[in-house]
């Protein structure tokens, strides 16, 4: 990058425009901002298994009567486990002048930062 154009390169599934590199010069950056959604999510798995046992009831029932019985009739259930995953979605957002058109793109959250350097706001 020079000092006067940002040169992006597009990583998409877009065959047509796919590993091909634009340049957009600064003086054609309208404004530029940050969004910086990190998003949070939970997965809770587990507790399934169970069921019963005729074997354990019986032994139960032998040991502590009809409460045994019961008691040891349930089979044992998976533990119980939360996961917690983040999701990243910090971007970069610039509104340029196209040849006296005015887009919107979005762009990767380090853009932001390269921007800060070279156009202060």
């Amino acid at each position: 990058m020079d000092n006067c154009t940002l040169n992006i390169h597009v990583n998409t599934m877009n065959e047509d425009i796919r590993n091909k590199v634009y340049k957009i010069f600064f003086d054609d950056i309208d404004w530029f901002t940050y969004d910086d959604t990190i998003d949070k999510k939970v997965y809770i798995s587990g507790g399934d298994g169970g069921g019963t046992s005729i074997k354990g009831a019986v032994v139960g029932g032998i040991v502590a009567g009809v409460p045994g019985a019961i008691i040891g009739s349930r089979k044992k259930t998976n533990p119980i486990t939360t996961t917690y995953k983040e999701i990243d979605n910090r971007k970069c957002i610039l509104r340029i002048n196209n040849n006296g058109k005015k887009q919107i793109l979005t762009m990767s959250a380090e853009v932001y930062d390269m921007l800060n350097q070279y156009i202060p706001i």
